[in-house]
């Protein structure tokens, strides 16, 4: 067991060969920069093993991110919907589409309800609603909403005749305090995009580990060999996690790194 005040924590019953990073409220805080200390303690990591940013940000900042971590790896954006390599100048590599009349009905609602938003395909994003329109989209967010208004349009959509046709997912805006609705296609989010990465590196899900803060880091919990939880997260999702950790502001991710994923890379 490994403790450091009120946390005693199991290592990983296997050996943990890559490492899935969250971006929001996991390594950024409010401020949307990295730590000193975060930064050094993940680029020793991605000496050692496979690092890969598991966000739904958009490809351009994802990429931003990866490079000041110095990560080489396959990269993940737009809540899985798009994969992109570092080695091959940060091109998608994979990338999935909302069905048009989905994305239209979506970008209709969000209109109507005068909800600020963003939507994005592999190669552009787009913050108005006509140009949205006039494209295919990998990702579709609704931003800055209180909670209950965010699980109310995910309620809305329930009932939508183009549910087949996407999944959503709420994730927190730290640099805000508010919440966000994700709309990415049916079947793709952070955790059918593990499993992408996991078949292209060649690398088992039970040996990678996952580090999230939010809602839409649930699937990416669910697939992973052994997760971790920021101490900020909703009881919620800390419910859905192997083990919570320190809050992101007090150092939460190097403690998970030096305290639980690099004493596990050496397991077998």
């Amino acid at each position: 067991m490994l403790s450091r005040g009120d946390f005693c924590i199991s290592l990983p019953l296997h050996a943990i060969n890559a490492v899935a990073l969250d971006l929001d409220g996991t390594l950024i805080g409010p401020n949307e920069k990295i730590s000193p200390s975060v930064r050094d303690s993940v680029r020793v990591l991605a000496t050692e093993i496979p690092v890969f940013i598991c966000t739904g940000r958009e490809r351009w900042s994802t990429e931003k991110f990866a490079r000041e971590l110095g990560l080489t790896s396959l990269q993940i954006s737009d809540n899985g919907a798009v994969i992109v390599d570092p080695m091959s100048g940060w091109e998608p590599v994979w990338n999935a589409s909302i069905r048009r009349e989905a994305a239209a009905s979506i970008i209709e609602v969000l209109g109507h309800r005068h909800l600020a938003f963003f939507a994005n395909n592999a190669d552009h994003i787009f913050r108005d609603l006509r140009s949205a329109q006039e494209h295919k989209l990998s990702i579709i967010s609704a931003l800055d909403m209180v909670s209950d208004s965010a699980d109310e349009l995910i309620a809305h959509f329930r009932n939508s005749e183009f549910t087949e046709d996407f999944q959503v997912n709420k994730s927190s805006l730290p640099y805000n305090g508010l919440w966000a609705v994700d709309f990415t296609p049916s079947g793709v989010d952070k955790g059918s995009a593990l499993q992408r990465v996991s078949e292209r590196l060649n690398i088992c899900l039970e040996k990678i580990a996952a580090v999230g803060d939010s809602f839409n880091d649930i699937p990416m919990f669910e697939k992973c060999g052994f997760s971790m939880c920021m101490g900020e997260a909703p009881k919620q999702v800390q419910e859905f996690s192997d083990v919570t950790v320190p809050n992101q502001s007090d150092g939460g991710l190097v403690f998970a790194i030096e305290k639980i994923i690099r004493p596990a890379i050496k397991f077998d």
